[in-house]
């Protein structure tokens, strides 16, 4: 969904990062939680018109209490979840991660000389987490990503697809 309004709140580079929300949940009133629950609401309810039975949505695990909502609580599938298949009917998806590798395993790796390709593992949580929707039975979704590094990622690889499609 690209909608500069919801988009806005993923605007920076390491936005919506595990960090982010760390620094987010310090500050008085928690203005960017409260924008971010306003945001996934409105995704659900004002442009995807969905009901709370068609709906999966993902934050870290350890900001989901403060950042569920009317509508859409029941509807929380943890971003790193893996083999499950209960989610298959979802079709409408928020997905409020910004995924990077964590610091100190990059860091052993860069020592022992190995690169870690941040942004393609990032791709790869994402795309493991939409596949657990209705995607797996091809069926049609929308999906809200906020974050903006996020959202190109996801976009640069199914341009990457439909461009290996119209070769083949």
């Amino acid at each position: 969904m690209d909608d500069p309004n919801l988009n806005e709140i993923g605007d920076s580079r390491y936005s919506l990062s595990s960090s982010w929300f760390e620094r987010a949940m310090k500050k008085r009133g928690k203005p960017q939680i409260e924008q971010l629950k306003k945001n996934i609401y409105n995704a659900f309810r004002n442009k995807f018109n969905s009901e709370s039975g068609r709906i999966i949505w993902t934050v870290y695990k350890n900001y989901k209490d403060v950042v569920k909502g009317k509508g859409y609580t029941n509807g929380f599938l943890s971003c790193n979840v893996r083999a499950t298949n209960a989610y298959r009917n979802r079709d409408c998806l928020a997905y409020c991660v910004n995924i990077f590798y964590n610091p100190l395993m990059k860091s052993y790796f860069a020592d022992q000389g190995i690169e870690v390709r941040e942004d393609k593992y990032a791709l790869s949580e994402m795309i493991q987490w939409i596949w657990r929707s209705a995607i797996r039975d091809g069926k049609e979704i929308w999906i809200y990503v906020p974050s903006k590094r996020m959202r190109e990622l996801l976009e640069g690889w199914l341009k990457e697809l439909s461009e290996c499609k119209a070769e083949h």
